[in-house]
Order: structure tokens, then C-alpha cells, then sequence
């Protein structure tokens, strides 16, 4: 449990998803999640690059790469 502290994961499963939007807190989970196939849909359905928009490039990227 130590160990799994110390290098940032949790002892009782895999680790945290890295943040995307810091505006709304939403992870790159959940944008998987969300199902949407278009930076607009990830908005609508997690509010995700719909605040400043500095996200809305890396939204982009990890729909392309779930979708091959």
C-alpha cells in the first residue's frame, strides 16, 4: 500500500485519470465516458471545453485515438 502511495497510484485499483479540463474538473475518463464522438458532444455531455477552450485541442486527440 506503501509503495502504491509513494509512485501516485491508489492501493485498491488503477490511477486517477489525468485531469483535461481544469475548468469543470474532467478527466480523460470521463470524457471516454461520455460516448460523444465530437468535441461539441464532450461538451454537452461533461461541460468539457466549454469554458476558456484551452482543452478543447486535447479533447480532440483522445476522441482520434478511441477512434482507431
Amino acid at each position: 500500500d506503501r509503495a502504491a502511495l509513494l509512485v501516485g497510484r491508489r492501493a485498491d485499483g488503477p490511477p486517477p485519470s489525468p485531469m483535461v479540463c481544469a475548468c469543470h474538473g474532467v478527466t480523460a475518463a470521463a470524457i471516454a465516458a461520455s460516448g460523444a464522438a465530437d468535441v461539441t458532444g464532450v461538451g454537452a455531455a461533461t461541460r468539457a471545453g466549454t469554458g476558456c477552450g484551452s482543452c478543447r485541442p486535447e479533447i480532440a486527440s483522445l476522441l482520434a485515438r478511441e477512434a482507431t
